[in-house]
């Protein structure tokens, strides 16, 4: 179990550096920061999971619309989706 954090704790570090670097340049209120962090979470325990392709990215966008029904903001959940994750867009 030790080891697992050891390997896991990294990672999670470095996806929320990535994270914070596109709220700062999108110009999101750090107070509102946890609330992306949390939707990052979730799509990295997604990938995690090894869930990929047209799965991953409809599970992606099921999320997006979670959190902009919690009031957070469509198109900064997309860019922390595509640039953090490179998970695609569901196609039309």
């Amino acid at each position: 179990m030790i080891a697992n954090v050891q390997a896991t704790f990294p990672e999670i570090v470095a996806m929320e550096t990535q994270v914070k670097q596109v709220l700062d340049g999108e110009g999101v209120a750090t107070i509102d920061y946890p609330f992306y962090l949390s939707f990052a979470r979730e799509l990295w325990r997604l990938q995690r999971c090894e869930m990929s392709g047209d799965s991953l990215a409809r599970e992606a966008q099921v999320l997006i619309q979670k959190w902009v029904g919690r009031g957070l903001a469509q198109p900064v959940l997309e860019v922390i989706r595509t640039q953090v994750f490179n998970i695609a867009p569901v196609g039309p």
